[in-house]
């Protein structure tokens, strides 16, 4: 079967597996580009509403997710950015096997560009650049940035293509 979800011919994984190692390499670059224009055009601590909801802001973030580890002194960011590299690679190497699962392949190619496009911030900067703002009343989620947003669809994608297949597999 060659469904919406099943695995293509060898001829279109093949295919599929050029198509998606080609795309991973421009999108940390486009991702660069947006952190790059926040950073032009907003100073930490700024604020620029956007919608009910939504503001533009400038956060440099020099841990984790959350911000975690961000005071913990320099040597976090050779950590993430070493940790980020590993994750990248793993994530290729694992598309180069599997790619004939194209939501597998799609979510591995979507956290491997988010981790890029982070890993580029902070090996550049020293500091991922966050500038999405989510609110509601006075309570904000921590500012985050487009790179993460792909590093958790491609997680839900991950935890999607598992249920689909145990689902399959009854």
């Amino acid at each position: 079967a060659n469904g919406c979800l099943g695995r293509p011919k060898r001829s279109e994984s093949a295919s599929l597996q050029s198509l998606v190692l080609l795309r991973v390499p421009h999108r940390p670059c486009s991702i660069r580009r947006r952190s790059s224009y926040f950073e032009r055009a907003l100073d930490p601590g700024d604020v620029v509403p956007v919608l009910p909801g939504f503001n533009f802001v400038l956060a440099h973030n020099r841990g984790a997710a959350f911000s975690f580890l961000a005071d913990a002194g320099g040597w976090q960011r050779w950590f993430f950015t070493i940790l980020a590299a590993a994750v990248v690679v793993f994530v290729l190497r694992l598309l180069w096997k599997h790619g004939g699962k194209w939501l597998f392949s799609l979510s591995l190619t979507l956290i491997a560009a988010g981790a890029a496009g982070n890993l580029i911030d902070r090996a550049l900067s020293g500091y991922v650049v966050d500038f999405i703002d989510l609110y509601w009343q006075s309570w904000h989620w921590p500012a985050f940035n487009v790179a993460d947003i792909a590093i958790c669809t491609g997680a839900a994608g991950l935890v999607l293509d598992e249920l689909l297949g145990v689902a399959r597999d009854r």
